[in-house]
C-alpha cells in the first residue's frame, strides 16, 4: 500500500512540475517602445515600396535593454505594426538578431553588433498577409538566445518589395541605421521539370532561402510530396553534366517516366516528409569571400512506391548563387525606427 501511495505521490509531483514548466514557458511579448500597434506615422523603411529606389532596403534597429526582460530568454518571434492590410510580397526577407553593448548603431552594418549576428529568418519568395493596426508576427526559423543584459540589434533586409500601393509600418522615435537601393547578388531560381507522385501532385521547393555569405541559416524546403516518406536533397555544381552524361537525364529507363535528374550530384542530404508532405534541410554558408557569386544546384527526390515502377519522384532543379549585400554601410543613425514586438519563450 505504501508503495502505491508513494508511486501516486511521485506521479502527482512529476505532473505538477510538468505543468509548471509548461505554464512558465508560455510566450511573453515585449514592445519597443510601446504596445500600441495603431499609433505613429507610417514608414516605408525597411519594408519599402515597389518603386525602384525603395524596393531593396536594409535597416537596423536598436532595441534598448530598458524595453527587454532583465533576464536571459529565447526570442521566438518578431512582430511589426502595419498601417494597412493586405498581402505583401517580397523577393526575399532576411532577419538577423545580435547583441549590442555600445548603445549606438553604425558606422557599418557589421559594426552595430557586439559579437556575432545570427540569421533567424531567411525566406525567398516571401508572402506575408498582414492586418492593419495589429501586431503581425513573423515566427523565427531559428530562435535567438538573449543574454538578459545587453541591447539587441534587429537587422531587416527586404528585397523586391511590391508595397507600391500599400501603407507602410508604424514608426517610433528610436535609433535606426539604414540603406535603400541596396544591391544584393544572392539569388535562387527553379529550372527543369518535376514529376507527379501517387498523390497526383508534383513536389516543389518550398520554402527556400537565399544563400548569403556567412548565413548560419539557409533552408531548402520540400512541399506537396507524399506524406511520411523518405526524401533526399541532391546538391551539385552542374546542371548540364553528371558522370559523363548530359542533364537533364530522363529516369524513364529505370522505371520513373516523366521524371528527370537535373543535378550533377556531389552531396546528398537525407530527410523525410511529415504528415503534411513537407521536409526541409538546414545548412550554413561559410563566410568566405571566395564563394561569392559561386553557383550550385539542388533537387529533391522522394521515395514514393506507388508513383511508378521505380518508386521515385523528383522536383524541378533549383539554381542558387551565393552572394552578399552591398554597400556594407548606410545612413544614420537617425531616430525613426519601426515599432517592434519581441516574443520570448
Amino acid at each position: 500500500m505504501k508503495r502505491v501511495v508513494k508511486h501516486v505521490v511521485f506521479q502527482a509531483a512529476a505532473l505538477s512540475l510538468l505543468l509548471c514548466g509548461i505554464l512558465s514557458s508560455q510566450t511573453k511579448y515585449f514592445y519597443i517602445p510601446d504596445s500600441n500597434a495603431a499609433s505613429g506615422t507610417a514608414n516605408v523603411i525597411p519594408f519599402g515600396t515597389g518603386s525602384s529606389s525603395w524596393a531593396n532596403q536594409r535597416c537596423q534597429f536598436l532595441l534598448k535593454k530598458t524595453y527587454l526582460p532583465a533576464k536571459p530568454g529565447v526570442v521566438r518571434s518578431v512582430g511589426f505594426a502595419p498601417a494597412g492590410s493586405g498581402t505583401y510580397l517580397f523577393k526575399a526577407v532576411v532577419l538577423k538578431l545580435g547583441h549590442n553593448t555600445s548603445g549606438t548603431l553604425g558606422p557599418t552594418f557589421a559594426a552595430s553588433f557586439s559579437g556575432p549576428a545570427f540569421t533567424v529568418f531567411n525566406q525567398a519568395a516571401f508572402s506575408w498577409t498582414v492586418t492593419a493596426n495589429q501586431w503581425n508576427r513573423i515566427p523565427l526559423s531559428r530562435p535567438f538566445v538573449f543574454n538578459g543584459k545587453d541591447n539587441l540589434v534587429l537587422d531587416v533586409l527586404a528585397l523586391g518589395s511590391d508595397l507600391n500601393s500599400k501603407a507602410g509600418f508604424r514608426r517610433a522615435t528610436e535609433p535606426r541605421y539604414y540603406k535603400v537601393g541596396v544591391r544584393p547578388n544572392a539569388s535562387v531560381q527553379t529550372y527543369g521539370k518535376g514529376c507527379a507522385g501517387s498523390n497526383g501532385k508534383v513536389p516543389v521547393f518550398s520554402p527556400y532561402s537565399l544563400p548569403w555569405l556567412g548565413a548560419n541559416f539557409f533552408r531548402v524546403g520540400l512541399d506537396r510530396a507524399k506524406p511520411r516518406a523518405p526524401a533526399v536533397l541532391f546538391i551539385g555544381r552542374s546542371s548540364t553534366r553528371f558522370a559523363g552524361l548530359s542533364l537533364p537525364l530522363s529516369l524513364g529507363f529505370m522505371g520513373a517516366p516523366g521524371c528527370d535528374l537535373n543535378v550533377g550530384v556531389i552531396f546528398m542530404n537525407p530527410s523525410s516528409t511529415g504528415n503534411s508532405g513537407k521536409a526541409f534541410v538546414d545548412m550554413a554558408v561559410p563566410n568566405s569571400p571566395a564563394l561569392e557569386r559561386s553557383v550550385f544546384y539542388m533537387q529533391w527526390a522522394v521515395l514514393d512506391r506507388k508513383a511508378n515502377p521505380a518508386g521515385i519522384v523528383t522536383t524541378r532543379g533549383l539554381k542558387a548563387q551565393v552572394g552578399s549585400v552591398q554597400p556594407s554601410s548606410g545612413s544614420g543613425p537617425s531616430s525613426a525606427a519601426l515599432k517592434v514586438e519581441l516574443g520570448f519563450f
